[in-house]
């Protein structure tokens, strides 16, 4: 196989589903998101997982939520580390976190425990993220 196909390095040329030969992108360099509304408590729940074989990059968390009671904690699969936390009172104010990099081990998932939380309390948590090799 030559090392380039017309001028580009062959690494960056892949096969089209008809055999033919195309310039290859690769997706995931911008962010993507994924909304979770979770009624009541939970205990370590996926929030979101990786494609087999790639990392979760988080670029940005919010909680929020009606409910007085509670608190939310998004934790790394791996070892439970805290990525980030909300806690829910009559003063509560939404947890956010708008501007990281937290990178995850790949195949690692994000998990959500919510506890004490009444029955129909509504927590919404949103992720900005991207996936790596």
């Amino acid at each position: 196989m030559p090392k380039s196909f017309g001028g580009f390095p062959r690494s960056v040329i892949s096969e089209t589903t008809e055999g033919m030969n195309a310039l290859g992108v690769e997706t995931g360099f911008t962010n993507n998101s994924k909304p979770t509304l979770i009624i009541g408590n939970v205990l370590n729940q996926v929030l979101l997982a990786p494609s087999t074989g790639r990392k979760i990059i988080l670029k940005g968390i919010s909680i929020l939520g009606n409910g007085n009671t509670g608190t939310v904690k998004v934790t790394r699969e791996s070892n439970g580390e805290i990525i980030l936390p909300g806690y829910f009172s009559a003063q509560g104010k939404p947890s956010t976190s708008p501007a990281f990099n937290f990178r995850l081990d790949t195949d690692e998932k994000v998990l959500v425990t919510c506890v004490d939380r009444q029955a129909t309390d509504e927590t919404f948590i949103g992720l900005s993220y991207i996936e790596v090799y």
